[in-house]
């Protein structure tokens, strides 16, 4: 909200409820804490107004009036993980199950498509889109959706999460005796897998580098990288090498006139084994199915 000063990530979101003549807040308050960072606040409802053509009054969300961290605008998280971050474990309904309750959709679903950027110098930066209640096959490879189950784990399954069996890098498979939950996250930047998948990825790169953040750099021209597949419920899905790698106009550097490049590739955080961030969704499109409390992965179309 205005007047949360250098609390607020981005000051140009900031909302002002006077402005509003629909906004009504409540004594519900919420408190999140992310892997990096928390927010503080309150849930309020307000008009949502989308493409400027259709509405959907009543529209739950959280405003923060202090957090640590960048703030971004929207999120879509499955309505059960709402009730963690609240002291009456109410599940507060979405944006988009509260489209699908008032009939603006016919399915309690979206889907998140990613174009990836390989230039900041372009005058949009916009490389994307969501859709609710459905998904664009026509941004999909053979107009194909794989659907998995959410998570049999009992910690994520109220997560956007699948189970998976086993990752293989180059020509090595890195087996789990059970599944692990693998979250699918559009909130996340990189692709955090286990300690002994990324060194298996990395190890034979000849002067890898890692910055102040633990963030990986690899020569941009590297040969020495390998794909990644990751199994989810029987199905492949890979990554090139030259897919999880951050092209050098969107960040990199240079050491004694060598270019190099940051890698989306992480190691997990202490919480979870694997979350599919950003580097992983940009080359598949995702679709979100509340009603089947189901994930689905598809191959974007190059």
């Amino acid at each position: 909200m205005e007047g949360c000063g250098r609390f607020c990530g981005y000051p140009l979101h900031t909302l002002q409820p006077l402005d509003s003549s629909t906004f009504s807040s409540s004594s519900l308050m919420f408190s999140i804490r992310y892997g990096e960072g928390f927010s503080r606040g309150f849930y309020a409802q307000d008009t949502v107004t989308l493409n400027d053509a259709i509405s959907v009054p009543h529209t739950n969300f959280a405003v923060s009036n202090i957090n640590d961290g960048e703030l971004t605008r929207d999120g879509a998280g499955p309505d059960p993980l709402s009730r963690y971050n609240n002291p009456d474990n109410t599940i507060v309904p979405t944006l988009v199950t509260t489209m699908f309750e008032q009939g603006v959709i016919s399915n309690n679903s979206f889907s998140i498509y990613f174009q990836p950027i390989n230039d900041t110098s372009l005058e949009s930066r916009i490389n994307g889109n969501i859709i609710f209640g459905g998904v664009d096959l026509d941004k999909v490879e053979d107009k194909q959706i794989t659907y998995f189950p959410s998570t049999s784990h009992q910690d994520y399954k109220d997560y956007w999460a699948a189970d998976m069996e086993s990752i293989v890098v180059g020509n090595e498979t890195v087996n789990f005796d059970s599944s692990i939950p693998a979250l699918v996250d559009t909130g996340s930047t990189l692709i955090f897998v286990p300690q002994q998948v990324v060194d298996l990825a990395l190890s034979d790169v000849k002067d890898l580098r890692a910055d102040y953040m633990g963030q990986y750099l690899v020569p941009c021209d590297s040969k020495d990288l390998k794909p990644l597949t990751f199994n989810i419920a029987g199905t492949p899905l890979k990554l090139n090498p030259e897919e999880y790698i951050v092209p050098h106009s969107i960040a990199g550097g240079a050491v004694d006139g060598i270019p190099y490049c940051y890698t989306y590739l992480h190691e997990s955080p202490p919480y979870i084994d694997i979350i599919l961030g950003y580097g992983f969704l940009q080359q598949y499109v995702s679709v979100y199915d509340n009603e089947n409390n189901r994930v689905g992965l598809g191959r974007r179309i190059k």
